[in-house]
């Protein structure tokens, strides 16, 4: 068993702080990269993590949660399937979590 070739599963999180509109982050990301990775979703799309959904359907005032997930390419030595899905902790606190799926 080979733990860094990952599996048909692997996950990477992180947190970043981020002030920037959440497109142009994702955007930044996905070009400062070495690896070739293409982004599936509009930037429309996107804009819907800022609409989010209520915690409670019984009390939708309360707290709304903010969250998407993303269809990600990455073209490594392998070419990989990848869910980003992002939460928001707090307004500049992201969780970046990829997901990735085995080979297609």
């Amino acid at each position: 068993m080979n733990w860094l070739q990952g599996g048909p599963f692997f996950e990477l999180s992180f947190i970043i702080e981020d002030i920037e509109p959440l497109y142009q982050t994702i955007i930044r990301l996905v070009n400062s990269s070495k690896i070739k990775i293409v982004l599936h979703n509009t930037p429309e799309f996107i804009e819907e993590f800022y609409h989010g959904y209520p915690f409670d359907e019984d009390k939708p005032e309360d707290r709304i949660v903010n969250q998407i997930s993303l269809n990600l390419t990455f073209y490594l030595n392998r070419t990989r399937h990848s869910l980003l899905l992002l939460n928001e902790l707090i307004p500049i606190y992201f969780v970046f979590r990829f997901v990735f799926m085995d080979q297609s």
